[in-house]
């Protein structure tokens, strides 16, 4: 194989299901690159009067604490004063905020313990991407019937042992992994105002995000050492490709 073939051969996975997920790593998973809005206290997904008028009431208090909160005090200095006025003035006039994280995991668990029951346990929250790689949607990893979630290790280490047997297409592949890890889900709360609140609940944990930690020790192994997610190339529902970069060469 020539070298211009070593530097561009991407990672092919086979998926059956048509959504895209940031890389999902532990260190990526809570810190999301997404424009918050400080302001939005309703929220609705903009900054208007109805949150100047918030903001207004708090201006000037200097006893904000745990007890008595204060929605303006952004830098959470005990004050709301002229660094906080900035912060809100300029958010304010946004109209795309988008919908906050804590909200959003508020909604997800909520519809989990709808669906599954009060016996569940949460993992980490991911994003999802389009094919024009904005995010779209949070997703919420559960395990049902248990009282801590799986460790991602558990997890991988399942998917390697029952990748070994069945390929992907196989029903028989979820199957088995959920017989090792036990059942699990994924709900998907939007991160855009006008999808909001819940886009879909899965009785699986999300095949992509399983998907990219396997490609990502693959390309690991190949370029022999950290890589770093570059590119998600979408062509349809059913093929994914990854593409990294290594001090050497993408991949």
């Amino acid at each position: 194989m020539n070298d211009i073939a070593v530097k561009f051969i991407l990672l092919m996975i086979i998926l059956g299901v048509d959504s895209l997920m940031a890389a999902p790593h532990e260190s990526v998973m809570t810190d999301f690159d997404i424009p918050y809005c400080s302001g939005d206290f309703e929220p609705d997904g903009d900054v208007d009067g109805s949150d100047l008028a918030v903001f207004s009431s708090d201006f000037g208090r200097t006893n904000c604490s745990d007890a008595r909160p204060c929605p303006g005090d952004f830098n959470e200095d005990g004050d709301v004063d002229g660094s906080d006025l900035a912060e809100f003035s300029a958010n304010f006039g946004r109209s795309d905020c988008p919908v906050p994280l804590s909200l959003a995991t508020e909604i997800a668990e909520e519809q989990a313990r709808e669906v599954w029951g009060e016996n569940i346990s949460s993992g980490p929250p991911f994003l999802l991407y389009d094919a024009e790689g904005n995010p779209f949607s949070y997703a919420f990893p559960v395990a049902v019937d248990a009282p801590d979630f799986p460790g991602y290790e558990e997890i991988f280490d399942a998917v390697r042992r029952v990748g070994e047997e069945y390929s992907r297409s196989d029903p028989r592949f979820y199957t088995e992994v959920e017989n090792l890890i036990g059942q699990s889900g994924t709900v998907e709360v939007a991160v855009n105002w006008h999808d909001f609140p819940v886009l879909v609940v899965r009785h699986a944990l999300h095949p992509y995000f399983l998907s990219l930690d396997l490609a990502i020790e693959e390309a690991s192994l190949r370029l022999g050492g950290e890589v770093q997610l570059e590119y998600l190339i979408y062509e349809g529902p059913h093929e994914l490709y990854y593409q990294f970069n290594a001090d050497r060469a993408p991949l």
